[in-house]
């Protein structure tokens, strides 16, 4: 226990640097908050009040403080300047002689003080002595410190006869405080100052005085800076103005005193508004302030705006200049006066100017004259790029086909045909093969909209591949294998056929019939199996021969020779020194199971490797751990007890033993012991309400009684047998319809009769009152009709939506806006660059980088439609030939000893390997597999694999000596199967096997004092006990007792403590247990702990949320840090910060394996409405095999994005959330079973 006063934690502040430093050490500044002297700390921090001149005067007490639970820091290493630990102790060389602090010690020191804010100040100590115990009232009363009154009694007359005497209000304040706060509590204050002829403003200005300092100012600014309580007297009384213009002072618009008649007057002799603003801006700024610009500039008729431009003089301006740009360049003014006008495209029309066609080219272009210009040329591309702005007239009037057809320009005729187009998507697997392949044909097929008759024919469905035995046999893949001369070149010719193989699975069957063997194994093995044996005989085991000669066992393991190879060369298995005989004689020896895992631990490692362990056992005759307990002894002990939580702090044994052979409740009614029943039954909730008046008064003198009778749903059954009836409303149905007739609105009735409508509402009626009083709904002043004739007057939809948006809401509301926009005649966005405009374009480009360099919003629309492809190939743009083919990416390959190197050296080549979708392919061909130098990984099998791990004693020593092993395992799924083979199984952190034993446990449990204390050590362990279901029987056999809570116990810490965050903070346990039994607020109301202030600080709030496991323990348990955060919109920081994340926990639970359950989620209409019964049944699948929406992303992508697109992904949400509140509640039941 450390005993720290007021001395040492201001001696120690006066060599802290700021307050931070003082707040890092936790036993100073913790003291100081509990005592509340954290504000004289922070004075001496401050230097405000020096420390050594006061210290003397303090007469506290030491008090002890417990030790806090805060990271360790031990005192005397502070860094305070020498300053040893007795100086902490004494006051300029002297030491103070402590007393020690009593309820009769404190009224002595209370009497020798005149108030009791003297006492306040001279004897804190004994303050809070006196605050802990809750007799500071008492301790008052007997000194005879009467309230803060002085010992002054004060009447109503005594404080009249008190303020005559004062001339201001604020005076008596200032004299007589005291009789101020007797009249402020008595709520008579302003009747005193009535009586007392005191105003309430009375101030050493008046008017005339004012006006005199005015008259002494220069100017207003002067007076403002000078006499600011003139001012303010001034402004109270609304004269300020006249005090201003009766000392002379004028405004700061300058010498001029403005009057509207004489802005007028200076109006009329400009000619323009402008130049009205610019001669006189203050006569300006004075109108805009008295809001009466507009007024003067009309009365003096200013007009707004006069243009030296006409309608004709812009006409005849735009008839000089051949293009639209050229006007509005030389001509700016004329150009913004048409804009204003709204005439600008009128004058364009009138004076020729088509839109981006110069007026100087030929413009005259006529359908005739385009004709006789395409019979000039030989192919529609060769018009485009002669003539591109005759093109543009062609493409405007919509007449380019016409004109091509009557020149006798046709056409590009395409070399695919329907029928050869479906044969070539009958060599293909899947779509997405043939538009890979035949670019040409799909763009043949799309031009003339027979892309799905075409793949309908040949029988392509979407998203699977097709298996079509009349088109590839095996034999006839036989016949085509025989053909080529490797597997590489038969992939390439016939893929389809590949794909039928590959499908089947007899691509091998097909290919060694064909005799095309393993390319790799010809091209790469230098080994056989006499050289390997020779190889074997020179290692000494066999893990030397797979590290040394890598090639050799990746050879056999292909040849699956590798085992006969180690036993050819005398290479055995390294066998253990036990045997099963062996173990059973060791066992024998053995008193238990416990003991023989201590003594013998390796030879228990064998045996779980042969998985005979339960055999040696059994034969050894070492049987399970068998309880004490019966049935019949435990209902024996019951009936000796008077309750069920009597028999469970008695015999905590049998009551486990009874958990887990579920006859708990069997033995407890066999025995007679009920369980807790509430202290208010019906007779005496029906006591109680008959001895109140009403019944509002007994749900607040009753609040427990109320609740056990809604519990019972016999509330309103008590209060009909004592008679309390329901409040009757003055409101009648009559009355209702009389105020409602008074209104003009439904909205004015809500909110003036909100009263009236309440009772409405309550009764049902509210909608038939609204009827009868002939207040109807709001209706709108839109019409379909009314808005048809608003559109006409609009050329885009755009327009209308801008200037009419009250209409296009009314249309939205009643689903009518698209079929509106169609009869109105506005149609959706169109771009200017049509499909035959690209294509010239297109032709007049060399390349494709060059169109897109050029033309980038022609690339765009033409992706929108997704005829870029069709725009490159009728213009004759191929895509760039690369320098590289297979052949050389091959030989490149072959020149690297990684895939990684090749990414590296030769990055062109590896794109366009990826372009072709050949990589891998090459890699193969190449010899290059997967791993950081060639062949490493290659080596490894999963006997191989088997065999490394069965050298190694735990898991964690084979990740560490074979990485290259491990990653094997971890691409081929087969990382625990090797496990279970090797006989390695789960180790904890860092313990050894030897250790996880029960008996060692059981001895680690011994050195603790609780259940708790041994979880918090041991985790490992914890976690071992828990796997093999002996935690409840090594606690049982280590004498560790589980708490018992009970409200009484509860209900004594809660009367030590202050408050209730104090009791929250100090026992959480006991809080858990009264909020599981829905009793903390009675128990805090019983022990009279007034609720707690606001939490101040953010860190106290997320440690007090990362004491609990949800969002709903912490709002519940700790109402005020709640507040606090919700204040402070801090919140969901905090909870991320104590990681509580966000779970439904009141929802009803589910398993994942009932199809029932998942299939009702799944099958209403809003999931069916979105998805057809096929994708709902691929999503039901997916979320079962899932853990969380992160696993359904990555395992299922396409069915995510389809999800995101039709707006379900916050309910797919939602049943992640349920399934994980499932997942966390069923882990609770089964804990609370173990238990």
């Amino acid at each position: 226990m450390q005993q720290i006063t007021l001395s040492d934690c201001l001696l120690f502040a006066e060599f802290c640097s700021d307050r931070i430093e003082f707040n890092k050490y936790k036993i100073y500044y913790d003291a100081a908050k509990e005592n509340y002297w954290l504000q004289q700390c922070y004075a001496v921090i401050d230097n405000k009040v020096p420390y050594r001149k006061e210290a003397p005067a303090i007469e506290t007490p030491a008090i002890e403080t417990p030790a806090i639970e805060t990271p360790a820091i031990e005192t005397p290493a502070i860094e305070t300047p020498d300053i040893g630990p007795s100086k902490s102790r004494e006051i300029k060389g002297k030491k103070r002689e402590r007393i020690p602090l009593s309820f009769e010690r404190c009224v002595e020191l209370a009497k020798q003080c005149q108030s009791r804010s003297e006492f306040h100040k001279k004897h804190h100590g004994a303050l809070v002595y006196l605050r802990k115990n809750k007799r500071l009232q008492e301790c008052y009363k007997q000194a005879g410190l009467e309230h803060k009154y002085d010992n002054t009694t004060y009447t109503f007359e005594d404080c009249v006869e008190l303020a005559k005497q004062c001339q201001s209000r604020t005076e008596f304040h200032k004299k007589y405080h005291n009789a101020s706060a007797f009249l402020i509590r008595e709520k008579r204050l302003d009747d005193c100052f009535d009586e007392a002829g005191l105003s309430k403003f009375n101030s050493k200005y008046s008017y005339e005085t004012c006006v005199e300092l005015a008259k002494q100012c220069a100017t207003r600014d002067e007076f403002n800076k000078k006499h600011r309580g003139a001012l303010a007297f001034l402004r109270k009384i609304n004269r300020h103005q006249d005090c201003f213009n009766e000392a002379g002072l004028k405004s700061q618009y300058g010498n001029i005193t403005y009057t509207f008649a004489s802005c007028v007057e200076l109006a009329k002799q400009c000619q323009s508004r402008t130049e009205f603003h610019k001669k006189y801006p203050s006569a300006s700024a004075f109108l805009n302030k008295k809001k009466r610009l507009e007024e003067c500039f009309n009365a003096a008729c200013l007009p707004v705006y006069k243009s030296k431009h006409t309608y004709e003089s812009c006409v005849a301006l735009a008839k000089q200049c051949t293009t639209r740009v050229e006007f509005s360049r030389k001509h700016g003014g004329a150009f913004g006066f048409l804009r204003k006008i709204n005439r600008l495209q009128e004058c364009y029309k009138e004076a020729g100017l088509a839109r981006r066609v110069r007026k100087a080219d030929p413009s005259s272009y006529t359908f005739a004259s385009c004709v006789e210009l395409a019979k000039q040329c030989q192919s529609r591309t060769e018009f485009h790029k002669k003539y591109p702005i005759a093109s543009s007239f062609l493409n405007r009037e919509k007449r380019l086909d016409d004109c091509f057809d009557e020149a006798g320009l046709g056409r590009y005729k395409s070399k695919y045909s329907y029928e050869k187009c479906v044969e070539l998507a009958k060599h293909c697997a899947t779509r997405a093969e043939f538009s890979k392949k035949n670019g040409g044909a799909l763009t043949y097929l799309r031009n003339n909209n027979l892309i799905e008759k075409c793949f309908n024919e040949a029988g392509l469905v979407p998203g699977i591949r097709r298996k079509d035995p009349t088109i590839y046999t095996f034999e006839i893949c036989v016949e085509l294998a025989k053909q080529c001369a490797t597997r590489s070149e038969f992939n390439k010719k016939y893929g389809s056929a590949a794909a039928f193989l590959y499908q089947e699975k007899r691509a091998e069957d097909c290919f060694n019939e064909a005799g095309l063997g393993d390319n790799k194994q010809k091209k790469t093995s230098k080994y056989t199996y006499e050289i390997c044996v020779k190889l074997a005989k020179q290692c000494a085991n066999r893990t030397a021969f797979i590290k040394k000669y890598g090639g050799a066992a990746e050879f056999l393991s292909r040849e699956n020779r590798l085992e006969e190879c180690f036993i050819q060369a005398g290479l055995s298995i390294n066998k253990s020194k036990y045997s099963y005989e062996g173990c059973v004689g060791l066992a024998k020896q053995c008193q238990s199971r416990s003991e023989f895992h201590k003594k013998y631990g390796s030879a228990a490692v064998f045996l779980m490797r042969q998985k005979r362990l339960e055999d040696c056992f059994v034969e050894a005759g070492l049987g399970k751990y068998q309880s004490k307990f019966s049935y019949e002894k435990c209902v024996e002990l019951a009936k000796h007890c008077a309750t069920r939580t009597e028999f469970y702090k008695k015999h905590c044994g049998a009551y486990i033993f009874l958990i887990k052979n579920n006859r708990l409740d069997e033995c407890f009614n066999e025995a007679g012991l009920r369980k807790y029943t509430s202290k208010y039954s019906y007779d005496v909730c029906l006591e109680l309400a008959k001895q109140c008046a009403t019944r509002a008064e007994f749900n607040k003198k009753h609040a427990y009684a109320s609740k056990e009778l809604r519990r019972q749903n016999r509330l309103e059954d008590c209060f009909n047998e004592a008679g309390l009836k329901q409040s009757e409303s003055k409101f009648s149905y009559e009355v209702c319809v009389g105020l409602a007739k008074q209104c003009e609105s439904r909205a004015e009735f809500n909110k003036k009769h909100c009263g009236a409508s309440g009772f409405l509402t309550k009764n049902n009626r509210l909608e038939e009152c609204f009827n009868e009083a002939g207040l109807s709904k709001y209706k709108s002043k839109y019409s379909y009709e009314v808005c048809l004739e608003l559109a006409k007057q609009c050329a885009t939809r755009a327009e209308f939506n801008k200037k009419h948006c009250g209409a296009s809401r009314f249309l939205i509301k009643n689903n009518r806006l698209e079929e509106f926009f169609n009869e109105a005649g506005l149609s959706k966005y169109k771009s200017k660059l049509s499909y035959e405009v690209c294509v010239g374009l297109a032709k007049q480009c060399k390349s494709r980088g060059e169109f897109y360099k050029k033309h980038a919003y022609a690339s765009k629309e033409l992706r929108r439609q997704n005829r870029l492809e069709d725009c490159f190939n009728e213009a004759g743009l191929k895509q760039s030939e690369s320098k590289f083919s297979y052949e050389v990416c091959v030989g490149l390959a072959k020149q690297c000893k990684s895939r990684g190197e090749f990414a590296r050296k030769h990055y062109g080549a590896s794109l366009f390997l990826r372009r072709i979708n050949r990589r891998d392919e090459c890699f193969a061909e190449a010899g290059l597999v997967h791993g950081k130098l060639n062949g490493k990984l290659a080596l490894y099998t999963f006997k191989s694999c088997v065999e490394l791990a069965k050298q190694c004693q735990t898991r964690s020593e084979f990740r560490k000596k074979y990485t290259g092993a491990i990653s094997y395992l971890y691409r081929h799924n087969k990382l625990e199967q090797c496990y279970a083979e090797a006989g390695l199984q789960k180790t904890y952190n860092s313990v050894p096997p030897a250790s996880l034993t029960f008996e060692y446990c059981v001895e680690l449990a011994k050195q603790c004092n609780s259940c708790t204390e041994f979880s918090r050590k041991h985790s490992s362990h914890l976690k071992f006990l828990n796997e093999h279901e002996l935690r409840v029987k090594c606690f049982i056999e280590a004498g560790l007792k589980r708490v018992v809570y009970s409200y009484k116990k509860c209900l004594q810490l809660a009367k030590e403590c202050d408050s209730r965050s104090e009791f929250v903070t100090q026992y959480p346990n006991e809080v858990e247990f009264l909020m599981l039994k829905d009793r903390l607020d009675e128990c805090m109301d019983e022990a009279n702990l007034p609720a707690d202030a606001v939490i101040v600080t953010y860190d106290e709030c997320v440690y007090l949320a990362k004491q609990c496991l949800t969002r709903d323990e912490f709002s519940q348990r700790f109402p005020n840090a709640l507040r606090y955060l919700k204040e402070h919109n801090r919140l969901d920081e905090c909870y991320a910060e104590a990681g509580l994340k966000c779970i439904n926990n009141d929802e009803k639970p589910f398993t994942l394996h009932e199809q029932k359950l998942i299939d009702s989620v799944f099958s209403d209409g809003f999931w069916k409405e979105s998805f057809s019964a096929a994708q709902l049944t691929e999503i039901s699948f997916a979320f079962i095999g899932s853990e969380d929406i992160d696993d359904f992303r990555f395992n299922k992508p396409k069915l995510y994005k389809a999800i995101i697109k039709n707006g379900k992904l916050p309910q797919l949400r939602a049943l992640f959330h349920k399934k994980e509140s499932a997942r966390l509640k069923q882990q609770h039941l089964t804990d609370a079973e173990n238990v």
